[in-house]
């Protein structure tokens, strides 16, 4: 509902500014668009306007200060009168404001500043309830001969409007339902400036209650929302998410005449591997800077239908066949460069050649190519973000470029075989300390006399087979990180996942460079790759932005 000043006992100005008191006539149209407001009804794919006879307009002078109200005399024809208090003779420069129903604006208000917020974290969801949240501005002139004033203007919405039909898989319908909208970028509340632009956003759901899952919405607008529909319907949870979308203020986003955007509700199954908790940290922690960081106890994944991030329960555990699993195809753990929902960057999508969905090669695709070089995106802020955690201060990050350098060579590096599973053990120690790393190996009953920290930038074919543990629990006991060789996919691969030959773990580091009259903008990884190939097994190198790699999480701990 709008914010607003309670109403004082009489219709006056709390306190009248100096200058004249002016009758004044006002004619008001609308700058819609293709949309409109008050008396709604869809008309031709849009929101068809009229006035409402209960509608009043507040006339503020530049600064804010209020001037007086204006009631409607003739709804039809847009028509307004009332007695302004402060203006001079000649020109004067006015701000107008409709705040939507009429029990919005008081009969007695000092200035505009106190109606200028909007909260929208509970709405109807119903068509003719939109004009309750429909903020308009008009920044004009009146011109004073004597005591009388005739002024025109146009109102302008801050907001935009949308429409969404909720269709469940299995059959469901609602009736009478609590749905919750939430999502990346979406904001439930905000507050305008003077001249109707927006000054502050909060983030936050939106719920709808009593739906029937026929949903209209007011949207404060923002550039890159991926809205997430949930809703429990006789004990089962379902879950439906739109791609990403720009909304716009003044716009009306709808399929057609009369019907919402198709939102897909599907079951939401116990074994979702959404994650609700922090993951569990392992291996020793490392100073980088002026922080401590300990890396989380498994690979990232992205839910693709409840849009949730989570970390893997084991630091084996990572998505097989063509980029996801038959019993969870929703679930996905290869990321293109930048695809961390957030700010600029693309939402994280499924590998698959046949949906067309590939990420392009300007991964993060609102942002001219010349910043990439100075831009990092990092899956920790959007993982911490869902978590609540803070995330200002880099509670959990992605290693830069630097910073992987930095893990990778200062600890014990050596590959290994986790319960068959090929990968980079980062042993608790010294990469000089080989007799230390064969301590710790003995505490889990591995006795191996001929080994060494492998560098970055070795050629020679890893060798697995010197460092062999039957289980995840081995690890733990080793306090010893772990990263599988979970694969990677490209559009060349078609969709294939790659899996067990090579690996790549993004760096939140981007890269770029001028090659010719071309740009390539490039990301940093680290390259493990199987014994079976001869060059560069091990390095920390530039990938194309296109190609789904890893992500290993870290999380500061001082």
């Amino acid at each position: 509902m709008l914010s607003a000043l309670t109403s004082c006992n009489n219709d006056a100005l709390d306190t009248p500014p100096s200058g004249k008191i002016v009758k004044v006539t006002a004619k008001a149209s609308v700058d819609h668009g293709d949309d409109s407001r008050s008396a709604l009804s869809e008309k031709n794919g849009s929101i068809a306007f009229a006035w409402s006879s209960d509608d009043r307009l507040l006339v503020t002078d530049e600064s804010g200060t209020a001037l007086g109200i204006l009631d409607i005399d003739n709804a039809q024809s847009g028509t307004f009168s009332g007695t302004l208090t402060g203006l001079n003779e000649g020109r004067n420069d006015i701000n107008i404001y409709h705040f939507g129903t009429s029990d919005a604006l008081p009969a007695s208000v000092a200035d505009a500043s106190s109606l200028l917020s909007l909260d929208i974290s509970s709405q109807e969801g119903k068509l003719t309830s939109l004009r309750n949240t429909d903020m308009m501005f008009a920044s004009t002139s009146a011109n004073v001969t004597g005591s009388e004033a005739t002024i025109s203007f146009t109102v302008t919405r801050s907001t935009g409007f949308a429409h969404y039909k909720l269709n469940f898989t299995d059959g469901t319908t609602l009736s009478g339902n609590r749905v919750t909208v939430s999502g990346t970028n979406l904001y439930n509340r905000c507050t305008f400036n003077l001249d109707g632009s927006i000054a502050d956003k909060t983030s936050g759901d939106i719920t709808v209650e009593n739906s029937d899952g026929d949903i209209y919405l007011t949207i404060i607008p923002e550039r890159d929302m991926a809205l997430t529909f949930t809703v429990t319907v006789d004990g089962n949870s379902y879950s439906g998410t739109l791609p990403s979308r720009t909304y716009n203020a003044n716009r009306f986003f709808r399929k057609a005449q009369g019907e919402g955007v198709e939102v897909t509700m599907n079951a939401v199954k116990e074994n979702d591997n959404t994650s609700s908790t922090e993951a569990t940290l392992i291996g020793p922690e490392i100073t980088l800077g002026d922080n401590k960081y300990r890396f989380t106890g498994g690979n990232l994944f992205f839910n693709t239908k409840t849009r949730q991030w989570g970390v893997f329960g084991s630091q084996t555990e990572y998505v097989t066949k063509r980029g996801w699993n038959e019993d969870t195809p929703e679930i996905i753990d290869l990321f293109g460069w930048g695809a961390t929902g957030i700010d600029n960057a693309r939402q994280p999508q499924y590998w698959d050649a046949d949906k067309t969905l590939y990420p392009s090669i300007q991964e993060t695709e609102n942002q001219d190519i010349n910043e990439i070089k100075a831009t990092q995106y990092d899956w920790g802020t959007a993982y911490g973000r869902q978590l609540s955690v803070d995330v200002h201060d880099g509670t959990y990050v992605t290693p830069t470029k630097d910073e992987w350098n930095t893990i990778l060579s200062t600890f014990f590096i050596h590959p290994g075989t986790v319960n068959g599973i090929k990968g980079l053990l980062i042993l608790p120690c010294d990469n000089s300390d080989a007799t230390k790393a064969k301590e710790i190996l003995s505490t889990v009953g591995i006795s191996q006399d001929d080994i060494s920290s492998i560098k970055l930038g070795q050629t020679d074919a890893l060798d697995y087979t010197k460092i062999v543990l039957d289980s995840n629990n081995q690890l733990t006991a080793m306090n010893s990180v772990f990263l599988p060789l979970a694969g990677y996919s490209s559009p060349s691969l078609n969709g294939e996942k790659n899996s067990g030959l090579t690996v790549y773990y993004w760096a939140s580091s981007g890269s770029y460079r001028a090659a010719g009259s071309n740009k390539v903008a490039n990301g940093y990884c680290v390259r493990i790759a199987n014994e079976n190939l001869g060059s560069s097994d091990f390095s920390i190198s530039e990938w194309a932005r296109n190609y789904g790699n890893c992500v290993r999480l870290l999380k500061k701990v001082n």
